[in-house]
């Protein structure tokens, strides 16, 4: 398995993230998503601050990826999640790509591989406020969220969040 960017951050700030990541743990209510303006997503330039409130999300889960544009392990997290989307959508299942990208290009060169509309970069890499909020050492970094914002897994495997979907779909994971 292999992860992309765990040692790049300086000390102090790796100090900080896995301080933070004891705090959003399974069980407990993830941070809120910052959007700040002007943002890029799929669909052109977002013009307004968004905040996404893990508290109200819309749908029965939401997976969230955090990854890097250059990252091969993310780019087969990417594929994988674009083969699976249909179905993901079809259990009611909401997909949140951000990027840790630090220029347009990296991040428009994996648009192809997003099949839904929830993509986001603001171009501050893995010092954005999301990355930050949640943790990420490194990418590719996923969490599965239920409908009220609680964190029912982390991982960097796609498969592994995949799986958990399926067995909570079937009422086999409480």
């Amino acid at each position: 398995m292999h992860f992309c960017n765990l040692w790049s951050t300086p000390l102090p700030g790796r100090v900080q993230s896995m301080l933070t990541s004891f705090k959003i743990l399974k069980g407990t209510k993830a941070p809120d998503l910052f959007f700040r303006a002007p943002d890029r997503k799929k669909t052109g330039v977002v013009k307004n601050n968004i905040t996404l409130e893990t508290g109200k999300l819309d749908v029965a889960y939401t997976l969230l990826l955090f990854y890097q544009g250059d990252c091969q392990p993310c780019e087969d997290a990417l594929i994988t999640l674009s083969n699976r989307y249909k179905s993901l959508k079809d259990k009611n299942v909401r997909v949140i790509a951000i990027s840790a990208d630090e220029n347009e290009e990296s991040f428009e060169k994996k648009i192809p591989y997003h099949q839904w509309p929830d993509n986001y970069c603001d171009f501050s890499g893995m010092g954005g406020v999301n990355f930050k909020n949640y943790a990420v050492l490194g990418t590719p970094t996923l969490y599965l969220l239920d409908r009220e914002g609680i964190v029912l897994e982390k991982t960097a495997m796609v498969e592994d969040l995949l799986k958990a979907v399926e067995g909570r779909q079937l009422g086999k994971v409480k």
